[in-house]
């Protein structure tokens, strides 16, 4: 599961954001991940199905992650910048995303 806190103040800048994630054993939800942003970061989020993608947008970048087997973290895939992201979303499998803008520019989609 990943929850956004996209308002979170982190080593002095105030809305910097954060994502975290957690994993389920049991019936307990654990944090196995924490990523920082420097801007609203956390905005909007979505991951995918079978766990394996992740997409994160700030108010002006959206950054791909992907989900390392062999160090069970995510890690940086690819980054946009300055696409004034309003929602990301990702397919079920994770080989696609899309992200509408706030610039009414049609949204795009990504393979």
């Amino acid at each position: 599961m990943a929850v956004g806190a996209v308002r979170a103040d982190l080593g002095g800048v105030t809305n910097a954001g954060l994502v975290r994630l957690y994993g389920r054993n049991g019936t307990d939800w654990n944090m196995f991940q924490q990523m920082n942003g420097t801007g609203f970061f956390g905005y909007t989020l979505d991951l995918s199905h079978n766990s394996s993608t992740l997409v994160i947008a700030s108010f002006n970048d959206v950054y791909i992650y992907h989900y390392n087997n062999a160090t069970s973290v995510y890690d940086s895939f690819y980054n946009i910048t300055n696409v004034n992201a309003a929602e990301v979303c990702v397919s079920g499998d994770g080989s696609t995303f899309g992200i509408t803008t706030n610039n009414y520019d049609g949204g795009r989609i990504f393979v």
